[in-house]
């Protein structure tokens, strides 16, 4: 009886490893299956979106001599002024539309901000995720106000002294056109977006949309002053789609 009860306790003791031995076996075929799965996920289920835009010279010293952000105030500004966007490309807004794109909105910590510097909006276009809070900061030695009739965001923040910064949640998509009613020349332009695959090109004119989930989707470009463009175009997996676009 001893040696019978002596094997069977040497048995058990064999066997409590091997199973230890397997369980962790599959917790690390699991895990790399996981890892497997994110990498392909990244990697192979995504492409991309590249090109140039480009706007006409004519249309360029246009919209040059027609832009409204000239520094015509003196001593206006209280803190040191950072240049305004002179090359128009940084006023153009390139993004996806599509029903399969994840439509989300921003987290309510997400901010962007507006400056107002020497009586003009900084930037003068900007693009966020619907649900995005935009900071409007006074810089200026001056009241400033910001307002907006558009359809898509109506509000009045009042006049406010240097300094004092207003946050206003941009929960609806599409364009919001904001002004001060104090100084009637400044404008800026808000282009709420249902889904975060947008950019907008660098001063050469070209832009770049990664991170794209395979599908066929519409392509627009956007100008304040400039007849909008779109195209339809399909994304694959590893691949990268190269459009180009005139604005005249």
């Amino acid at each position: 009886m001893k040696f019978v009860a002596r094997e069977k306790l040497m048995n058990a003791s064999l066997l409590f490893p091997l199973l230890i031995f397997a369980w962790m076996n599959s917790a690390l075929l699991h895990t790399l299956q996981a890892q497997q799965s994110n990498t392909n996920r990244i990697s192979i289920q995504t492409g991309s979106v590249n090109g140039k835009i480009e706007i006409l010279k004519m249309n360029m010293i246009e919209l040059s001599q027609q832009s409204t952000r000239h520094h015509t105030y003196g001593k206006m500004n209280a803190t040191p002024m950072t240049p305004p966007a002179t090359n128009e490309y940084e006023n153009v807004v390139v993004y996806l539309e599509g029903q399969s794109l994840k439509r989300e909105t921003q987290p309510a910590s997400s901010h962007s901000q507006i400056d107002q510097r020497n009586a003009e909006f900084f930037p003068h276009v900007l693009p966020v995720l619907r649900g995005t809070v935009v900071d409007f900061i006074n810089r200026d030695n001056v009241y400033h106000n910001v307002f907006s009739l558009s359809p898509a965001k109506k509000f009045n923040i009042g006049r406010r002294p240097t300094g004092q910064a207003v946050p206003v949640v941009m929960d609806k998509t599409g364009i919001v056109q904001v002004f001060c009613d104090i100084h009637s020349n400044m404008a800026a332009y808000i282009l709420v977006l249902d889904n975060d695959y947008f950019t907008q090109p660098n001063r050469h004119g070209h832009y770049s949309i990664d991170r794209i989930p395979p599908g066929t989707y519409t392509l627009k470009v956007w100008h304040e002053r400039l007849a909008s463009q779109e195209q339809t175009i399909t994304i694959s997996p590893n691949s990268t789609t190269s459009i180009n676009f005139v604005m005249e």
